[in-house]
């Protein structure tokens, strides 16, 4: 992936994803006939993988998975949409980030 796709998986948001079952080639395949978009896909195991998708395209993976019999669990959620949300509740930690910015450029001023 390009640094601009980078970019934009980031701010859209996209999960990691552990497949598991003896068919997870058919899962790909499946996941590839519905342009479903699937990236940075490593081998685990005999019969185990891991792959990166966008979060707007979550919602199709139940039933490939029922079609190819292969158990889908997320590892990991990454990206803007996450990251906000976890901010939510910390309003105080946003503000006492833009206060110490303040002061580390009042006090630069003085040297």
């Amino acid at each position: 992936m390009t640094f601009l796709q980078n970019w934009l998986a980031y701010l859209n948001g996209y999960l990691v994803l552990n497949l598991n079952g003896e068919r997870c080639e058919d899962f790909i395949n499946l996941a590839l006939e519905q342009e479903i978009s699937l990236w940075d896909m490593k081998r685990l195991g005999k019969d185990g993988m891991q792959l990166k998708l966008p979060l707007a395209e979550f919602r199709a993976l139940p039933s490939l998975a029922r079609k190819s019999r292969c158990r889908v669990r997320i590892v990991d959620k990454r990206g803007w949409p996450f990251f906000y949300r976890r901010l939510q509740g910390r309003q105080m930690l946003l503000l006492g980030g833009l206060f110490f910015l303040v002061v580390i450029y009042l006090l630069s001023s003085f040297i």
